[in-house]
């Protein structure tokens, strides 16, 4: 009879995220800056219709600070224009969502997620949401962190995969 336990040994499992950037649909957009007190570091992404986004952003400060995600929001004004990056270097694939990054200028939208980071007067640290996002269709998302100490380092990264 033959064995069953020679032919597992041999499989090896990927997380859909590993598969993802294997196959060239994962990118990612980010931002870094020293800032002060009152003052906001974003990254906007803007999804088109029927396309599924799954988003898992990151924040990090070295001081206190706030996040939030606001789904549904207006672009205004500031920011830059941010060509999303294939995190397969390799892929030819270019995002189908569109992203600014920096200080931005939104009006309306819904709070679906907020964190505070840090817990005294001079520490920070970082949040992940503790699941990925399904962005939603035709719609901005802002991700942001409002500095609540000066001269804190911010570092928000908001990776994403656009299955097929």
């Amino acid at each position: 009879m033959p064995s069953l336990i020679a032919p597992l040994q041999s499989v090896t499992a990927f997380g859909s995220n590993e598969v993802y950037c294997h196959r060239g649909y994962a990118y990612t957009a980010f931002v870094k800056a020293t800032v002060n007190t009152g003052v906001t570091v974003d990254v906007l992404l803007t999804v088109p219709a029927n396309l599924h986004v799954h988003a898992q952003p990151v924040f990090f400060a070295d001081s206190l600070a706030d996040v939030v995600i606001l789904e549904g929001v207006t672009f205004v004004s500031g920011g830059s224009d941010f060509t999303p990056v294939n995190k397969n270097r390799n892929s030819p694939l270019v995002s189908a969502v569109t992203a600014k990054v920096g200080t931005l200028s939104v009006t309306g939208g819904t709070t679906i997620w907020q964190e505070h980071l840090g817990t005294s007067k001079n520490s920070g640290g970082a949040a992940v949401t503790e699941f990925e996002w399904d962005l939603k269709f035709s719609a901005a998302t802002l991700f942001r962190i409002t500095s609540a100490a000066n001269s804190n380092i911010i570092t928000l990264a908001v990776p994403w995969n656009e299955p097929p």
